[in-house]
């Protein structure tokens, strides 16, 4: 097969946006543009689009000749039958690649365009890196054994490994994962795997990911006895209750404190309730009982101190911070988009309101926009600048300080993409023109007097 080079050239554009920021001072935008890719339309999986968390390196699945391929930085990788990017393709530190893919009846773990050794599957998960990007971990099943493979090597076989593990601790020192043994529907067969010891066996393990505390000394995860869920944190059983939202359980940020959403109801057979009532459970404390809470996890200050997450009550989503309901209702309030500003003083989330959406900043209304890309929103690192991905007349563009920049076709905020604050005044992240010319867009503040 002959490959098609794909031609990668720099163009770089000069543009300043200006515009009166809040009535005070004018604030310039100097504009860079870099053009750093251009595949094919017709050949390039936008959807596979991943970025690394500095936003320096591009990969993405091309069709080639009713084959698949990974591009990783304008390189074409070796063609498969398929291939599966998992979360994300790149390390944290950006150095090093890993994907999924199958030839014939195998599957195998491609890592820095070197092929591992060959399964019959592969885990959902996919490979994943460590946080300091040193050990990479996946799932893999050889006959009707599954193991994790950690750095090429495998650990013990077991019936089953959970769909979201493995898992990394942030400080990379310890590994965690959901895994099955015994005969299917003999009682309790999951248990959860640390660092190579199994922990105690349950009838079931919660689809969410186990939670390492940012500290990587506590672990947390989701269990099933009877008919009951609770935490397990710590080893320590928590209080049961019907269900426990998946993916909403977290630590603070200096690890001490634990949180997660959890509901009961009157059963009236085995898949359904009535009377259903959903409530935050923090520090093994039950907060008020509502109709729903928020998709995501409850948020905790940077500091720890502070405490909020959202609830909806006849059909109106409002926040609740520090145990009190703030007073104004929205008819949406966006999924993950709670979370305090960097000193911990306020208290920010997206809102929909009369088909109109805009950010809410300690009961201020932020501008209103089509559109916004709720896990977009990013703070300066001295928290005087903030700014998120927004759509408006048919374009999206990045917002900083209320002032909408350069319109593109795409902010790419998805697939690692974002915006990433490189100092005080200055940021970057990846924009998409016409169908498939990627930019590297640098800006930098500039604050002037008014004209």
């Amino acid at each position: 097969m002959s490959k098609k080079s794909i031609l990668i050239w720099v163009l770089i554009i000069f543009f300043l946006a200006t515009a009166l920021h809040a009535g005070e001072s004018d604030q310039q935008r100097v504009v860079t543009e870099q053009l750093i890719m251009s595949p094919k339309p017709t050949e390039w999986i936008e959807s596979t689009l991943q970025i690394s968390k500095d936003c320096k390196r591009i990969a993405y699945v091309q069709n080639v000749d009713g084959m698949k391929c990974v591009v990783v930085d304008g390189k074409e990788g070796k063609p498969y039958e398929n291939i599966a990017l998992g979360k994300s393709v790149f390390s944290p530190d950006g150095k090093r690649s890993a994907y999924a893919a199958l030839r014939g009846e195998k599957r195998f773990v491609v890592v820095d365009g070197e092929e591992q050794k060959h399964y019959d599957a592969i885990g959902k998960s996919g490979p994943v890196f460590s946080p300091d990007g040193k050990h990479l971990a996946y799932a893999a099943r050889d006959g009707g054994d599954w193991y994790v493979v950690v750095d090429g090597v495998e650990g013990k076989p077991y019936n089953g490994i959970g769909d979201s593990s493995p898992v990394f601790s942030p400080d990379s020192a310890h590994i965690a994962y959901a895994a099955m043994s015994g005969k299917l529907f003999s009682g309790d067969m999951w248990f959860m795997v640390l660092d190579g010891n199994e922990g105690k066996h349950y009838r079931g393990i919660g689809k969410g990911e186990p939670v390492f505390s940012p500290d990587g000394s506590r672990l947390a995860y989701e269990a099933q006895a009877k008919e009951k869920w609770f935490m397990v944190v710590d080893g320590a059983e928590g209080r049961e209750y019907d269900e426990i939202k998946d993916g909403t359980y977290t630590f603070s940020p200096d690890s001490s404190r634990f949180a997660y959403v959890a509901m009961t109801g009157d059963k009236v057979n085995k898949d359904n309730y009535v009377n259903i009532r959903y409530f935050v459970v923090e520090n093994n404390e039950e907060g008020k009982r509502y109709d729903g809470v928020g998709a995501g996890p409850p948020v905790y200050s940077p500091d720890s101190r502070r405490f909020a997450y959202v609830a909806r009550q006849s059909g109106r989503y409002f926040a609740v911070v520090d145990g009190k309901e703030e007073s104004r209702k929205f008819d949406i309030i966006g999924p993950r988009s709670l979370m305090f500003s960097p000193d911990g003083r306020q208290v920010l989330y997206a809102v929909r309101e009369s088909n109109k959406y805009y950010f809410m900043m300690d009961g201020k209304e932020g501008n209103r926009h089509d559109g916004i890309s709720i896990d977009s929103l990013v703070f300066s690192p001295d928290g005087r600048h903030m700014a998120y991905a927004a759509q408006t007349r048919g374009k999206q563009c990045v917002v900083v300080d209320d002032m909408e920049g350069h319109l593109y076709d795409i902010i790419v905020v998805f697939g690692g993409g974002r915006i990433v604050f490189g100092g005080p005044d200055s940021f970057y992240y990846i924009a998409r023109k016409g169908d498939a010319q990627l930019f590297l867009v640098e800006e930098k503040l500039i604050s002037g007097g008014k004209d």
